[in-house]
């Protein structure tokens, strides 16, 4: 069964165009999201959410 994922960047909710669970793996998912044209390139926070259970926030770094 596949769970609904929804990403976050900095609490902000992000756009998730694909997330696949990966062959051969249990409970792994590949996660594909859209970076709104608003957000600025620098540290952001990520993080992700599957059938509401959140994952620690990480820092990431966007570039233009």
């Amino acid at each position: 069964m596949a769970a609904t994922v929804r990403a976050f960047l900095d609490r902000a909710p992000a756009q998730v165009t694909r997330a696949t669970l990966a062959e051969g793996y249990v409970g792994l998912y590949l996660i594909e999201l859209q970076i709104p044209a608003i957000v600025n390139a620098g540290p952001v926070e990520l993080s992700i959410s599957a059938d509401g259970q959140e994952s620690n926030r990480v820092q990431i770094y966007l570039e233009p």
